[in-house]
């Protein structure tokens, strides 16, 4: 008798087998309801290393690792060297960005992408990671925002 019980429970285990794999497949991917949610990490990516451009025995480059003073965020400014002296000759901030009291200082940073000369040699065609493009001219130091599309 206690085998023919045992033989009508077939049916009641297959069933109870089969929703088991059916809740199985469902959560399949999905992280247990405990689990700790993965956490993005808040640091930006390092900024790209602009190569510097030389013309006429002068290096420009960015200026990188420090503020200017008065800025309130690093990147955006170019520097002139005497390529046979190493002497400094002028430093530029080509553009600011405002400080967001919201958010951490290196993430308000905006580094500059791209920078070349222009077919005159009398021009450095500046972008930042904004996308934003200048033109600082090499003579006068002065910086005009480009909307041209170089």
């Amino acid at each position: 008798m206690k085998a023919r019980g045992l033989r009508g429970l077939g049916p009641l285990c297959a069933s109870l087998w089969l929703a088991g794999c059916a809740v199985a497949h469902a959560d399949a991917g999905a992280p247990p309801p405990d689990a700790p949610t993965e956490v993005v990490s808040k640091k930006r990516a390092a900024p790209v290393r602009v190569s510097p451009v030389e013309h006429a025995g002068v290096r420009y480059s960015e200026v990188r690792g420090k503020r200017l003073p008065g800025a309130s965020h690093q990147g955006g400014a170019v520097r002139a060297v005497a390529m046979d002296t190493g002497k400094e000759l002028w430093v530029v901030q080509v553009y600011s960005v405002a400080a967001d009291p919201d958010m951490e200082a290196d993430k308000g940073d905006v580094f500059i992408t791209r920078m070349r000369l222009d077919a005159s040699g009398q021009h450095l065609l500046i972008r930042n990671e904004r996308g934003e493009r200048y033109v600082l001219d090499l003579a006068t130091h002065a910086v005009q925002r480009d909307t041209s599309g170089h």
